[in-house]
């Protein structure tokens, strides 16, 4: 098909929350913090940094028929592939 490459920017929320995923939280005492925004707040620099170590590769591929957002090239290409035959009789 024709598929599009889209690139794409991981958000600082989505890094934040994936920060924390990965490292769970710090309890100090009684109180409990997510290490995303502990990073986030006392290191931005680190954290700007550590969108290129958690960040996927920057890319989306969508079809060129539906537009349906795809991790890779070739599922892009492959989305619409069925449905088009059946259009065109094969």
């Amino acid at each position: 098909m024709n598929a599009k490459k889209i690139e794409t920017e991981m958000s600082d929320d989505d890094l934040q929350e994936m920060i924390t995923e990965l490292y769970g939280t710090v309890k100090i005492g009684v109180c409990e913090f997510d290490t995303g925004l502990i990073l986030r707040e006392l290191d931005p620099i680190a954290f700007d940094l550590s969108k290129d170590d958690l960040d996927d590769d920057g890319e989306k591929w969508i079809c060129g028929e539906c537009e349906e957002e795809f991790d890779n090239e070739e599922e892009a290409n492959e989305c619409c592939i069925e449905e088009n035959e059946k259009k065109n009789g094969e």
